[in-house]
């Protein structure tokens, strides 16, 4: 028997906040830093403080490398090391007591239309190629025949080299099968997608989601 375990929200302070200050805020929402880097000598920021760090970003796997920034305040900005949020230590704590026995790791995101393979790092193929590209043909095949909508299948360096995220990090704890999906739209209301879309989004989703679950 499969048993299916879901987090449908893994950044709680950080989606409060989108709900009631920034409604495209990203990070968590822990004091990061000053603006610009400028503090006085008692360590007091002079034009304010920055927020947050960015969870997909956070994970302890080619760490702070690529697709990062060191100001504090940027969308991608990392943190100063790995697991420094709580919610990506009480993730990957619980991620790494299981890995064993988890055949599949597939995180949600949002927009753009890819099925985004391992890894994110390294433009090198990895070893399991031939069965993530096999997996992700399956999952991009069933959301088209489901309402038309066309996903990519590519790796995850293909769309822009990251490091630290929650997928690769998976993928090096034994977890093969370790991927992302890129929901809708492709850019026309990007991270605004019109309420209309949010039930065929998730029909084609789930229709990918059950191709994939025939590939392990």
């Amino acid at each position: 028997a499969m048993v299916s375990t879901q987090s449908t929200g893994s950044n709680p302070d950080g989606y409060e906040f989108s709900r009631t200050g920034n409604r495209f805020w990203r990070k968590t929402r822990r004091p990061s830093g000053c603006k610009y880097g400028y503090e006085t000598s008692n360590g007091r920021c002079i034009y304010g403080k920055c927020y947050g760090v960015d969870p997909n970003r956070n994970w302890d796997i080619d760490f702070g490398r690529q697709g990062v920034s060191k100001n504090p305040c940027s969308d991608v900005y990392p943190g100063k090391s790995a697991f420094t949020e709580k919610n990506t230590q009480a993730m990957s704590s619980w991620l790494a007591k299981h890995a064993s026995q988890i055949d599949l790791y597939l995180s949600f995101h949002s927009y753009s239309q890819l099925f985004l393979k391992p890894v994110g790092y390294d433009r090198n193929p990895p070893v399991d190629a031939a069965m993530h590209n096999a997996a992700g043909s399956a999952v991009v095949n069933a959301i088209y025949g489901t309402h038309g909508k066309v996903y990519k299948n590519i790796r995850s360096v293909e769309l822009y080299p990251t490091s630290g995220s929650s997928q690769d990090w998976m993928y090096s704890k034994g977890v093969k099968n370790a991927y992302t999906i890129e929901l809708r739209d492709t850019g026309r209301h990007g991270f605004q997608l019109p309420a209309s879309q949010i039930i065929p989004t998730g029909e084609e989703n789930v229709r990918g989601f059950l191709a994939l679950l025939e590939t392990l």
